[in-house]
């Protein structure tokens, strides 16, 4: 992949997020959260002595290429912020609509 590939693919990850046009879903894995693709998936995750990571994911599940940020100002931990405000706001509005089926 090219050298400035993974910050581009954050660049456009972080301005869709940003937009709420990402589906982001919890991962079973603490602190993940992932969006996939038919043939890809991107997870963004945290760890307190790594920081940011962002995974680019192939098909069988092999991490393809990855980029890290260590802080919270950085584009990778704006994304991370993102999108754990999407998947506890889905979830949220999951959780009302059954209550008010039920």
């Amino acid at each position: 992949m090219l050298e400035q590939g993974m910050p581009e693919v954050a660049g456009e990850l972080l301005r869709l997020s940003k937009a709420q046009k990402m589906p982001w879903d919890g991962t079973l894995r603490r602190n993940e959260y992932q969006v996939d693709f038919p043939d890809l998936s991107l997870a963004i995750s945290y760890d307190e002595l790594r920081g940011y990571q962002l995974d680019l994911i192939g098909e069988t599940g092999l991490v393809i290429d990855s980029i890290q940020a260590p802080k919270m100002g950085s584009d990778l931990g704006e994304i991370y912020k993102l999108a754990a405000a999407y998947v506890s706001e889905a979830g949220v509005a999951k959780a009302l609509g059954y209550l008010k089926s039920a």
